[in-house]
């Protein structure tokens, strides 16, 4: 059972490590290829020896995940007498020979390039349940994210220094001068690595202040190391919110995680103001590019404003079950409007949430926020808990604020090699979370921080029942 397990997790780790490498995984191929692997870990998976709680909360992201297989069973179903077809087969018909039979999705057939990713996220998160309850298990994926992170963002910044319009093999279209790694947009690739320099912060942060077999000068070098690199890749993608998130992310992971290492309330002060403005001085020295383009642009383009407007206009029009999932790009061009011009492919609505109320409707939306924001208050409660291991639930909330944050403006969790990532910390870290508060000591125990910033075994207190 122990090689099954080992077998089981390792297949999570092959999926996070790489799926980010093959241009983000965007290819239909590389999407389900990932979703098998994952499929097999999440069958072999020890649900049997888990607690109660994380029983509830697998629950909870199954009925998410069958919600959204009802709601696209409905969009594709033909002559549909639950809800008024999409208009768009009533002008299509006259002006071809076949009949079309009318559906509410605005396309013929549930297109699986979006279906996959959705799938991939949702059984990622699935699966980093378990990993979350066990301990060592949580250090090694903390580990694969952070030297897998690491390899991407040193290979980026060398290929952008010797072939500055390539992407891997490929000539790049757009964002030639700008750092993207292994992914075709910047915005997608500042938040990456935004999330693994915060996975570095916190493993820096255990080799500075934790046991004295991480104090080792090599392993403390190569995690502040580690951290710089892969904020420096955030400042040469020239994403302004990438940026601006990745710096909040790595300040609010010093100030919540600072405390559990340094005691004496003068040292964790004067640490978070020297973090705070080595913080700003990085960003004065490197984000050059991103001063340049919010002082040209600011912080807003004009024409995704005029995008939001159309698609909240969409979801008014259609706003129990959509247009159809994977509908953007064929619904979109009969709302554009002429303040967008002639110029720019907006196939994408620069907001994940925005785009899943078009495609889905505003009911799955509701269900997934609400999920969402469970999982959030879940995951906040277990960071505030003291004297518990805080690092897995810190960086969840870090890497989940900095992805959840971008998502609304871009679409980065759409990304399925970035998606993966985000899905396996928040997992992860909400499967510690339940396991810590469901076991919260009342009295008969204790649970005392180990150096290192994780938990150790329970030890009775004299005196208690």
């Amino acid at each position: 059972m122990k090689a099954l397990d080992r077998g089981s997790q390792g297949l999570l780790f092959v999926v996070v490590g790489t799926a980010p490498l093959p241009f983000g995984s965007i290819e239909p191929f590389w999407t389900h290829l990932f979703l098998v692997l994952i499929a097999v870990s999440c069958l072999t998976a020890p649900w049997g020896r888990m607690p109660d709680s994380l029983h509830r909360s697998a629950g909870r992201i199954v009925l998410a995940i069958l919600v959204v297989g009802v709601v696209t069973l409905l969009q594709f179903l033909p002559d549909p007498w639950w809800t008024v077809p999409d208009p768009i087969w009533r002008t299509v018909a006259p002006q071809i020979d076949r009949i079309l039979r009318p559906r509410a999705s605005s396309i013929a057939s549930p297109p699986w390039e979006t279906l996959g990713p959705s799938f991939l996220f949702a059984l990622t998160a699935l699966r980093a349940l378990p990993i979350g309850a066990d301990r060592e298990a949580a250090k090694r994926l903390l580990h694969v994210v952070a030297w897998s992170g690491l390899f991407y963002a040193g290979f980026g910044i060398l290929l952008l220094e010797i072939e500055p319009d390539r992407v891997l093999w490929v000539k790049k279209v757009a964002y030639v001068g700008n750092l993207t790694g292994p992914f075709v947009n910047r915005n997608t690739a500042a938040t990456y690595f935004g999330s693994v320099a915060v996975i570095w912060l916190i493993l820096a942060l255990r080799a500075w202040f934790g046991s004295m077999r991480h104090r080792r000068r090599l392993w403390r070098a190569a995690t502040l190391a580690g951290c710089l690199t892969c904020f420096a890749a955030v400042t040469l993608t020239g994403s302004r919110a990438g940026l601006l998130l990745t710096v909040a992310a790595l300040l609010f992971t010093l100030f919540r995680l600072l405390p559990s290492y340094v005691t004496l309330r003068r040292y964790r002060k004067r640490a978070a103001l020297v973090g705070m403005a080595a913080c700003l001085a990085l960003v004065e020295i490197w984000g050059g590019q991103v001063g340049l383009r919010i002082q040209a642009h600011g912080f807003a383009d004009p024409g995704r404003l005029e995008m939001y407007r159309i698609a909240l206009e969409m979801v008014r029009e259609r706003p129990w079950l959509g247009h159809g999932a994977g509908s953007f790009e064929a619904a979109f061009p009969a709302y554009r409007s002429d303040v967008l011009g002639m110029f720019g492919v907006w196939d994408i609505a620069h907001s994940t949430p925005l785009e899943i109320a078009v495609e889905w409707g505003v009911p799955v939306l509701a269900v997934l926020c609400a999920l969402w924001i469970w999982a959030a208050l879940t995951i906040w409660r277990a960071g505030r808990i003291r004297g518990r291991d805080r690092s897995v639930v810190v960086a969840a909330l870090a890497v989940g604020g900095l992805g959840t944050l971008h998502s609304m403006v871009d679409f980065s969790l759409q990304i399925p090699g970035y998606a993966v990532v985000f899905a396996a910390l928040v997992g992860c870290g909400l499967g510690r979370s339940r396991l810590l508060t469901a076991s919260r000591p009342d009295g008969d125990a204790r649970r005392a921080l180990t150096p290192d910033g994780f938990e150790a075994a329970a030890t009775p207190v004299a005196g208690t029942r």
